[in-house]
């Protein structure tokens, strides 16, 4: 329930369901003022869709939403207390990326709204997460800038949008070091977004290692969104 008071004007929304772009039922109460709900209500209306207020994520330990579950609404660095495994995963709001290992660390696997009823659904290579992290500027514009040296020397190619296939355009499989100018990606290890996942966020990479990746290989590149359906 979302309530907004502007003027005369109350605005209440039910059944809201985050980050997605349509309100499942908007009351609109006036008061003295009558029907004139003028530019700023609609502002409160826009940016209250276009920011969304909360981030759930559920873990259940079976296949198909079955078995023991843990509904998580924040960082987490060690999931091992809730849960035992995850083969199912509900995301009710938000950007996440998932962690094989406590601490934010092994394979990373970024997960939009909507439901994986088996790991393999968000690209797992098992059934472990220990731990997870909300992405919280999964919004646009995104600018991102790959140099193919270490500490952001040697050629450079800067990308807006998504690459299915790097080598389209880099004449090398490596990504030695980035800049991420704004918003957030995906760094796949394979071509077509499959392979490994590195998150990397708004700041400097000086090598491959600081965004978690043993080698410096990058297949395709993603752009986080919140409109962005997740890959199936």
């Amino acid at each position: 329930m979302f309530t907004a008071n502007h003027g005369s004007v109350r605005i209440v929304s039910a059944a809201y369901k985050e980050n997605s772009s349509e309100v499942k039922h908007f009351g609109l109460h006036h008061g003295e003022g009558g029907n004139h709900l003028g530019e700023n209500v609609s502002l409160l209306i826009h940016l209250y869709i276009s920011n969304p207020v909360s981030f759930q994520i559920v873990f259940f330990e079976d296949l198909d939403f079955q078995g023991k579950s843990y509904d998580c609404k924040g960082d987490l660095a060690d999931l091992h207390g809730y849960i035992r495994r995850c083969n199912s995963v509900k995301v009710e709001g938000g950007w996440w990326v998932l962690y094989e290992r406590n601490n934010f660390t092994g394979y990373q696997y970024v997960i939009g709204p909507g439901e994986y009823n088996e790991y393999r659904r968000w690209m797992g290579f098992n059934d472990c997460v220990r731990s997870c992290r909300i992405i919280k500027n999964a919004k646009g514009p995104h600018k991102l800038k790959l140099f193919d040296r270490p500490n952001f020397d040697g050629r450079s190619l800067e990308l807006t949008e998504n690459m299915k296939s790097l080598q389209e355009k880099w004449p090398r499989p490596e990504v030695q070091s980035c800049k991420v100018l704004e918003g957030c990606w995906v760094f796949f290890e394979h071509p077509n977004f499959s392979g490994r996942q590195y998150l990397v966020e708004k700041g400097e990479y000086r090598h491959h290692l600081e965004w978690g990746a043993a080698k410096a290989i990058v297949g395709s590149v993603r752009v986080i969104a919140e409109e962005l359906k997740p890959t199936s």
